[in-house]
């Protein structure tokens, strides 16, 4: 029986880009044993993954932890022996996984970070190598074939939450508002009219889902006094999940939840600002799509970090929402509603 171990510390979306290289393992060899190393606070995530025999988790050095505790426990799994390990991550940490587990084998991704940070330096907006193809790229050296480009996450019955907004009969949309970071969110005013806009065309209530009850949520008040929005906060990520698939589309910032919604074969719409599609980051499916008004500023950075040097932001404040709305209608309609 073939062992293979997967390293992808973080982040949200990042982790369920991976989804399709456990599945393309999975299938390739059906008995084989995957195990997933990750960062003990995304445990939860690679849980909703199938083909997952084992996930191995880290503290990650900081405030409560050091890198001879990282290193003892990197010890500590090697004891185990696997036939590849498959670095999807591409540093330091990961580097140090992978050279202190045993394995007969050691592939990385390439990061393709040459290409990406040219488009940030040129501001360019033609069609890229997406991270999916990258990670996805890591298993030719082991010829596996690639089975779907797609990340797929079908939640099974016990993970079901019957509580859930999702088992509600109401039909509602999920907003998610926030982001690694806060050049990244779409403007607030632009989303309350978005939601109104939705309710009137689809009487839809709006779900805006957050990490915690930021004070900015508040721009929602007069949406949530009409009873036609809700503000649900600090979800774990199954609940979250739950959330998202039974609702009748997820709009949201470029974040993990919107490629966490994409998984699910939810009708997703991705806003992207700062960032852009050509980074390798789009929300992959038939019923999902990238929005970007192509500003002539953007990509400005990597992962949106860098603050805006303009008068305003226009590559949100282009974004018009009468475009938002199209698009929104076009995967609705991929989708039969």
């Amino acid at each position: 029986m073939k062992r293979f171990l997967i390293i992808r510390l973080s982040h949200l979306g990042d982790i369920i880009l991976t989804e399709p290289v456990v599945r393309s393992i999975s299938e390739t060899w059906p008995d084989a044993e995957i195990d997933f190393l990750t960062k003990s606070s995304y445990r939860d995530v690679v849980d909703l993954f199938s083909g997952i025999d084992k996930v191995l988790t880290l503290d990650i050095p900081g405030n409560d932890s050091s890198i001879l505790g990282l290193l003892s426990k990197l010890r500590a799994m090697s004891l185990q022996r696997y036939d590849a390990t498959i670095d999807l991550h591409g540093n330091l940490r990961s580097w140090l996984a992978k050279y202190q587990i045993r394995s007969r084998q050691v592939v990385t991704y390439h990061k393709n970070r040459f290409a990406r940070s040219n488009a940030v330096r040129r501001k360019l907006h033609a069609p890229a190598i997406h991270t999916v193809d990258l990670y996805l790229s890591a298993l030719k050296k082991l010829n596996v074939p690639c089975v779907s480009r797609v990340p797929t996450i079908e939640l099974s019955p016990s993970r079901q939450d019957k509580k859930s907004a999702s088992s509600e009969s109401s039909r509602y949309i999920v907003f998610a508002v926030g982001a690694s970071h806060p050049t990244k969110h779409f403007p607030l005013d632009q989303w309350v009219e978005l939601g109104m806009e939705l309710w009137d065309s689809l009487h839809a209530q709006i779900v805006v889902v957050e990490e915690e009850q930021w004070q900015y949520l508040n721009v929602f008040d007069e949406l949530v006094d009409a009873g036609h929005a809700k503000i649900v906060t600090g979800l774990p990520i199954k609940s979250l999940a739950n959330l998202i698939a039974g609702s009748l589309l997820t709009i949201s910032n470029d974040s993990g939840i919107m490629h966490l919604s994409a998984a699910l074969g939810v009708p997703t719409v991705g806003l992207f600002g700062p960032t852009h599609p050509v980074l390798g980051f789009s929300p992959l499916g038939g019923l999902s799509r990238a929005v970007s008004v192509d500003a002539e500023c953007s990509p400005c950075s990597l992962h949106g970090e860098s603050p805006c040097y303009r008068e305003e932001r226009f590559c949100f404040t282009r974004m018009r929402n009468d475009v938002i709305m199209r698009t929104i209608k076009g995967v609705l309609q991929g989708a039969g509603i």
